[in-house]
């Protein structure tokens, strides 16, 4: 009686555990799968209001899990983000060396209009402590030309004191740093470093 009582038992265990087994390979992953198209639905949703250009793919233990691309055209324009940052950096480095500018000079030398601009120091801007934040999309849309793109970068920036001196990831920083107008002959880095 005990043998069939322990038989049942590890029977009964065994179906429970296959039942587990079968829900969590068979079933679930279609409730997933949905619960992750919401949650895709909402990622796009979201980059598609922060006005994201490009594509953003992510990956977990090698593959692909989720992919967003905004249509391509002749007009589209793209930041090359890093390495633009690079090699402002070395650009404006090379042109101080040069005493062509200082890192001690003000941002209101080029850009007489960006908020809180007489603080501000060509250094702040290289460090990303100048505390600007840009308060919607980044340039203009669709992109016509750098001045104009410049333009509605700094009509769009905000000053926040709390940032100030502080490091604050911002492309806007390199941006300004990067235009034309950010340099002693607002010809460019490529013009100051020549």
């Amino acid at each position: 009686m005990k043998k069939k009582i322990t038989l049942g038992l590890f029977l009964a265990y065994i179906l429970f555990c296959g039942f587990l087994f079968i829900k969590t390979r068979f079933i679930t992953p279609n409730q997933h799968l949905v619960l992750q198209s919401e949650k895709a639905q909402k990622y796009k949703n979201l980059l598609d209001n922060a006005g994201l250009k490009g594509n953003l793919t992510i990956y977990k233990n090698k593959q692909r899990m989720w992919q967003y691309t905004t249509a391509s055209n002749a007009n589209a324009s793209y930041l090359i983000n890093s390495v633009q940052k690079e090699l402002t950096a070395g650009l404006i480095m090379r042109a101080i060396s040069e005493n062509k500018f200082s890192l001690d000079d003000k941002v209101a030398k080029f850009y007489p209009n960006v908020p809180n601009v007489q603080n501000i120091s060509v250094l702040n801007l290289l460090e990303m402590t100048s505390g600007l934040h840009p308060t919607g999309p980044m340039g203009d849309a669709p992109y016509n030309n750098d001045d104009a793109n410049a333009q509605k970068m700094i009509q769009d920036t905000h000053y926040n004191e709390q940032n100030f001196g502080k490091w604050d990831y911002q492309d806007l920083d390199y941006i300004l740093l990067s235009h034309n107008k950010a340099t002693p002959t607002g010809q460019g880095l490529a013009m100051v470093t020549s």
